[in-house]
């Protein structure tokens, strides 16, 4: 039977979720610094974008342009006040975000009963790939939220006129922060009921507006970035492959501090809960409204586990239909039973298993403190360009902006370009980056076209002749473990 969930429960959920994000983000590092490389990117891009250069068009961006226009408020405010006011407050909106979402989550599931709520909302606050996902500038927390309004409207709202069309505007609009998100987008407007004509209108015409402008200025390099270079990335094969997904779906991918006997552990009550989900769908599946968490939850399950790459904040794209799927499918179970205490028992059961398989990864697990406040001090006012593999490291240390405004070559995503003009094959294979000569042509030229050259990532894929022609340079400071390398 549906209940409403009172409003101080849904903002406990909310503000746990919130406290959760924030702990991953700040423990040992601060709002200022994060341990990624995709943050960072997505910042720079509407940085730059603040500063009149445009994705496609003017640098690489293997994404929609809805993030640009999310974060480019925050980059807009970081120009005038200093990158790290911007990057912070762009993290405090999206540790909010978070909250938001798994508050919606706990609404939603509330459509059922309140035993859904409480272990939808409880499950989305603490699970690990998910809360990793919402703690930092991601595009899955806007993707997530936009879908989440959507579905609510769709599920609340009237069949037909303003709620059907506002729905769809907002699934339109999450196309065009996340391709991969055009699947969901269809499921929920073709198995939601009546009003479908003015649904799936409101979803072209957002998704047309917001990405006109950029398809406009440069329609051939947008869709080589967004659609082929996703399509064409290396696919990771093989049975070990897939199950590792399958545990990252449901925990966190590596238990902190744990034997290989304790990662065994971790990754069967991981197992578990993929079980839990997967006998909740078939009760579920009896309540006609819940069918469609159902259906996007396997769906969306089957298009994570079969893309080309993979990593832990992907997680989100399916993980708010799956909780909501154990939330009301173990609600359904408990409610056919007799008995009180087995009722609660059955309801607990579910929220123990994901609270116990993530809580190690809550807790214990956070940033990698980065010396971006050390690195601003031997940088700023300093008179050239700095060039860095990664660029949030860059708007972390305040240098991002002075450099756009001085007009100094960026790119956004510069490991991104080993999926475009630099993927090369040899026998029918791709190679590694670092055994690129195209790509180690290109990076040693965007690094070396400045003043100034930083090295972050491992990631860069620099051959052992790329990183000693770096090496040679004279060097200005170092950093922590970073080398401030300076052009003669």
């Amino acid at each position: 039977m549906r209940r409403t969930l009172p409003i101080a429960a849904v903002a406990a959920i909310g503000v746990l979720a919130s406290l959760v994000r924030l702990r991953l983000l700040t423990h040992g590092a601060g709002l200022a610094a994060s341990d990624m490389y995709d943050d960072g990117v997505y910042y720079a891009a509407a940085d730059a974008l603040v500063h009149g250069r445009l994705p496609y068009r003017d640098f690489l961006l293997l994404h929609p342009p809805g993030i640009t226009l999310v974060l480019a408020p925050f980059a807009a405010l970081g120009s005038v006040l200093g990158d790290p006011v911007g990057v912070s407050l762009a993290r405090i909106a999206f540790l909010a975000l978070g909250g938001l979402n798994t508050a919606l989550i706990a609404v939603i599931g509330a459509r059922h009963s309140r035993g859904a709520a409480l272990v939808a909302g409880i499950g989305a606050a603490v699970l690990y790939p998910l809360a990793y996902s919402e703690r930092t500038t991601l595009l899955e927390p806007v993707a997530t939220d936009l879908l989440l309004w959507s579905l609510l409207l769709r599920l609340r709202g009237p069949a037909r006129g303003h709620a059907a069309l506002l729905s769809g505007l907002l699934a339109g609009a999450a196309v065009d922060v996340k391709a991969w998100y055009v699947v969901p987008v269809l499921l929920i407007g073709a198995l939601t009921g009546p009003g479908r004509m003015r649904w799936f209108a409101g979803a072209g015409i957002a998704a047309v507006a917001i990405a006109a402008p950029f398809l406009v200025a440069a329609p051939a390099a947008m869709v080589r970035e967004v659609v082929l270079d996703q399509l064409g990335r290396p696919h990771a094969t093989g049975l070990h492959a897939l199950v590792r997904r399958l545990v990252v779906v449901a925990s966190d991918p590596a238990v902190p501090g744990a034997d290989a006997d304790g990662r065994h552990l971790a990754d069967a009550a991981a197992g578990l809960v993929l079980v839990a989900v997967v006998l909740a769908a078939i009760a579920a599946w009896r309540v006609r409204w819940a069918r469609i968490l159902v259906v996007l939850t396997a769906v969306d399950a089957a298009v994570l586990l079969s893309s080309p790459s993979f990593f832990p904040h992907y997680v989100a794209y399916v993980a708010p239909w799956m909780l909501l799927t154990l939330g009301v499918g173990a609600a359904e179970a408990a409610r056919r039973m007799r008995s009180r205490w087995r009722r609660v028992l059955l309801l607990t059961v579910p929220v123990a298993l994901v609270v116990g398989v993530n809580a190690p990864a809550d807790l214990v697990r956070g940033s990698v403190p980065q010396p971006a406040a050390a690195l601003h001090a031997v940088l700023a006012g300093r008179p050239g360009c700095v060039i860095a593999d990664d660029p949030g490291l860059l708007a972390d240390a305040g240098l991002l902006s002075p450099d756009l405004a001085r007009g100094c070559p960026l790119w956004p995503d510069v490991t991104g370009w080993t999926y475009d003009r630099d993927l090369q094959r040899a026998d029918g294979r791709v190679l590694a980056p670092s055994r690129s000569p195209r790509w180690q042509h290109d990076v040693l030229r965007y690094l070396l076209s400045g003043r100034f050259v930083v090295l972050a990532r491992r990631g860069t894929g620099l051959s052992p002749a790329s990183a000693e022609r770096i090496a040679r340079l004279p060097v200005v400071a170092r950093v922590g473990r970073l080398v401030v390398h300076e052009q003669p």
